[in-house]
């Protein structure tokens, strides 16, 4: 999605644009996401995710898994992660993301109306619920931090999750509804994007992996492929 979208604005403003996919456009990450636009979503790095994680580490299922293995680099990595789970760091970080946030869900709208995109795109907000109290309590705190950044989330709790959706059974105390957010086809999305990168000039490779950069004055100047071409 990123590398699509890249090569159309590139090659709108009359860059000459080459993507190198290693498989096939859309059938990596984009395949497989669930489609959920969440303008203003905070980082990651938040207070007590150090200790969340550790505890689903080497849980294959988990959001974070990690295969164990002897890695210094990614061990360095995640020593440093853990120095980035701050309020004050989240608080920077929103400075930038809320404004990003805000541009890019302009942008989607832009781009689905402008080049009519088939992708079904939904402007309908996403609901985030939750079985615990001290989930919904984390996330209530959180809606607060977003509002500061001009989005608008808004708690519900007790039966109006069940009233706005019957899907919800009786076990959620209750959420947070988004209505900023979107969804889309993900898979969909990034294929008429390449479709229309390719109106503006730009070509892809497919089933062309590359391994790495070619650099000369510290500046890059070319690709490696697998196949040995650069």
């Amino acid at each position: 999605m990123i590398g699509v979208c890249c090569a159309y604005f590139l090659a709108k403003r009359g860059a000459r644009v080459t993507v190198l996919e290693r498989d096939q456009v859309g059938k990596a990450a984009s395949f497989g996401n669930a489609g959920s636009i969440a303008p203003g979503h905070p980082p990651i790095s938040k207070p007590g995710r150090v200790g969340q994680a550790l505890k689903s580490l080497f849980h294959p299922l988990s959001p974070l898994y990690v295969a164990p293995r002897f890695d210094p680099a990614l061990a360095k990595w995640l020593w440093s992660f853990r120095h980035t789970c701050t309020e004050a760091h989240v608080e920077f970080s929103m400075r930038t993301l809320g404004p990003m946030g805000h541009a890019s869900r302009g942008l989607f709208d832009e781009l689905i109306e402008t080049e009519n995109l088939g992708c079904w795109f939904c402007r309908d907000g996403y609901y985030e619920i939750y079985l615990m109290e001290r989930g919904l309590e984390s996330a209530t705190a959180e809606s607060g931090m977003l509002l500061r950044h001009g989005f608008h989330p808004e708690v519900v709790s007790g039966e109006e999750p069940r009233r706005r959706e019957p899907a919800i059974n009786d076990q959620v105390l209750g959420g947070i509804y988004y209505p900023e957010a979107a969804t889309i086809n993900p898979y969909q999305f990034v294929v008429e994007m390449a479709e229309r990168a390719e109106r503006h000039g730009a070509k892809f490779q497919t089933t062309t992996g590359a391994v790495a950069s070619r650099t000369a004055n510290n500046r890059i100047r070319g690709i490696q492929l697998e196949s040995g071409e650069s």
